[in-house]
């Protein structure tokens, strides 16, 4: 008995097992109801293992009906430890559901997809405001509920609207976050006609010291794309007895930050924001207002650093000066003794340089950012007008730069940036895009 269970053993040692080499994520792509002419987007990722012997070629074939489209390079060779997202687009032109098929072959491991592989495509066309349209606000859908000491509760809201421009009724369900938050008033299931709206009062009441970070569901009859929409809920719990801190308001700012609107190229236009300790006690607010990294933007007058006493206030002259045609953003960052809402506030500054001539001069058109909420990986798709070099930065909250992507520079058409985010924790960061004078920033949200 011994000799054979010897025996076994020896032969168990030289079995190899194989790691999986290749594996692909959703193989059923649902794009819902689509409106006739209106584009549906989503993304199939192709991921190839750390241990696997060598790097994966992947070839598809385009859909057969013409109404799916792959957007990007149809065969691409994926590294080791990497991974390529595809976007395919639907874009209905007829009403009907439509079922299609991605066939892709690849030469790596087929020990869980086998090549050739199959992803089914499904999406329905629908006619033009067949259905509700859902707007939340605020429009990053992020709701801060800034400082509290334990023991005690904040409440502040977020507004649902049916925004849809024909005699639709939008229809939803609010699911309830968790504990420290939750959902004060407004949280039963909503009927809203043409253009109401209704507020949802959120509490938050920690009952530890710490950050919190959560959210709230909606699911509604919107179209496809917004039918499921979530308000994310952010926290931090301070020490008992710790109201008397000093708190930070920023005015002057409008929903998008400092606007300052078209400016010819070679002038300039200026802009004010005013900074006030809004502390309930005297309870001194000391600070430094950081200069724009964008030399169009400056600070043209004003006490940079500061200290506040309870209701005092500090004007900031902000100034836009663009020197050549095109569209600036940027930020600046207030860095205070503040924990209310934080020790560092971020105001965005932008503005359009415009010029006569009829020409675009703008290098980057368009940039997305998907998926977001992410998990591990994320992707910028970035449309260029002409090749140029793009450097991009990660910054949390409090304008702390986390992470950073080296500079690269792209050829003119519409390349993919994949970047890792496993490192950063859960939260809501702010991606910028740094290019020739200007700049971009996506809010991005990671959740797991």
């Amino acid at each position: 008995m011994k000799k054979i269970l010897l025996l076994l053993l020896v032969m168990l040692a030289g079995v190899s097992y194989a790691q999986p080499t290749f594996t692909t994520g959703n193989r059923n792509v649902n794009f819902g109801n689509i409106a006739l002419g209106k584009t549906g987007e989503r993304f199939i990722q192709f991921r190839v293992d750390s241990l696997a012997p060598a790097p994966v070629t992947v070839i598809c074939s385009n859909p057969h009906d013409m109404q799916y489209t792959i957007i990007g390079d149809t065969q691409f060779t994926i590294e080791k430890g990497q991974f390529r997202n595809m976007t395919i687009e639907f874009i209905p032109m007829a009403v009907g559901q439509f079922a299609d098929s991605l066939i892709f072959s690849h030469d790596g491991d087929t020990s869980l997809v086998r090549s050739p592989g199959i992803i089914r495509l499904n999406g329905t066309g629908v006619a033009s405001d067949t259905f509700a349209r859902m707007a939340i606000q605020p429009g990053f859908g992020v709701v801060q509920l800034g400082s509290v000491a334990v023991g005690n509760t904040r409440q502040s809201s977020f507004r649902i609207q049916n925004t849809t421009d024909t005699i639709r009724t939008l229809y939803g369900t609010i699911t309830a976050p968790k504990p420290p938050f939750s959902i004060a008033s407004n949280g039963e299931p909503f009927s809203l006609v043409m253009q109401d709206t209704v507020r949802v009062f959120i509490d938050f009441t920690p009952d530890t010291v710490g950050n919190f970070f959560d959210s709230v569901l909606i699911h509604s009859n919107a179209d496809s794309l917004n039918s499921i929409r979530k308000v994310y809920l952010v926290g931090i719990g301070l020490p008992p007895g710790s109201d008397t801190i000093p708190r930070i308001g920023v005015t002057g700012i409008g929903n998008g930050g400092v606007n300052f609107g078209n400016v010819p190229s070679s002038t300039s236009t200026a802009r004010y924001i005013t900074i006030r300790n809004t502390s309930l006690m005297n309870k001194q607010l000391i600070g430094t207002v950081g200069n724009p990294t964008i030399s169009a933007f400056t600070i043209d007058s004003g006490d940079v650093n500061f200290t506040l006493d309870s209701g005092a206030s500090a004007v900031i002259k902000l100034r836009f000066s663009p020197s050549t045609a095109g569209t600036y953003r940027d930020s600046l960052y207030i860095v205070s003794n503040a924990l209310e809402p934080t020790d560092s506030t971020m105001v965005l500054l932008r503005g359009v340089a415009v010029t006569n001539s009829i020409t675009d001069d703008r290098v980057v058109t368009s940039i997305s950012l998907y998926p977001n909420p992410a998990k591990d990986h994320v992707t910028s798709r970035i449309t260029l007008s002409e090749p140029t070099t793009i450097n991009i930065s990660v910054f949390d909250t409090k304008g702390v730069e986390v992470l950073s992507i080296p500079s690269a520079h792209y050829d003119a058409g519409i390349p993919d940036v994949d970047f890792s985010v496993k490192a950063l924790p859960n939260g809501i960061y702010t991606v910028r895009y740094s290019f020739f004078n200007s700049a971009v920033s996506i809010l991005m949200v990671i959740e797991r």
